[in-house]
C-alpha cells in the first residue's frame, strides 16, 4: 500500500524460529513532508450569465499548511478542447476555509479573480493545485463549468392588444 507524506508509521514484530518467538521489537518512522495533495475536481456549485462559483474539495497538506490554491480556467468542454487558458493564484485566507468543499466565485469584470474572462451562454473547464511552503502540488482533473446563456430581449409593448380588461384605443 502506499503510505502517505508526513505520517508516522509504527511497526511491532518478533522473529520467529523452531525454538521459539523473539520478544517484541517496536520500530517507528515519519514519512517526508511534500508538496499538497491533488485537490477535488472543480466544479460549478452555482452560475448566471456573469458568474460561476467553483467548488473543490481541498488538498491534503502533507506536512506544511495549504496557503494558496492555483485555479487554471480555460475555454471548451474538456481537457482535449481546453484553448485560451488563464490562471490565477488565490491566498488561503480570501477563500471559504474551514468550510468543505472551497467555494471561489469567478465574475464578469469584477473581483480580482479572472478579472473579464467570461463570457455569457461558454463552456469552461477549470483545476486547482494547491501551495504549500515545499511548493505546487498536482493539478486537479479538470470540472467543466459554463456561463448561463444572456438573456432573450424582451418583445415589445402592445398597448393592451390582447390583454382582458384594457382599452387599446387608450
Amino acid at each position: 500500500t502506499e503510505l502517505m507524506p508526513a505520517t508516522q508509521y509504527v511497526f511491532t514484530y518478533a522473529a520467529g524460529n523452531s525454538a521459539g518467538l523473539s520478544g517484541l521489537i517496536t520500530t517507528s518512522f515519519t514519512t517526508q513532508q511534500t508538496t499538497p495533495g491533488v485537490p477535488g475536481t472543480a466544479a460549478a456549485s452555482a452560475f448566471t450569465n456573469t458568474s460561476i462559483t467553483v467548488a473543490f474539495a481541498p488538498s491534503r497538506a502533507n506536512g506544511q499548511p495549504v496557503t494558496a490554491y492555483l485555479l487554471q480556467l480555460c475555454e471548451g468542454t474538456n481537457s482535449s478542447t481546453a484553448s485560451s487558458c488563464q490562471s490565477q493564484e488565490i491566498a488561503i485566507d480570501t477563500l471559504s476555509t474551514p468550510a468543505t468543499p472551497l467555494l471561489v466565485t469567478v465574475q464578469i469584470g469584477t473581483g480580482d479573480v479572472f478579472l473579464g474572462i467570461l463570457t455569457q451562454g461558454t463552456a469552461y473547464v477549470v483545476r486547482a493545485q494547491g501551495r504549500n511552503s515545499l511548493g505546487l502540488g498536482d493539478w486537479s482533473s479538470y470540472g467543466a463549468v459554463q456561463t448561463a446563456a444572456p438573456p432573450d430581449t424582451p418583445a415589445a409593448p402592445t398597448q393592451g392588444e390582447g390583454i382582458n380588461g384594457l382599452d387599446p384605443a387608450r
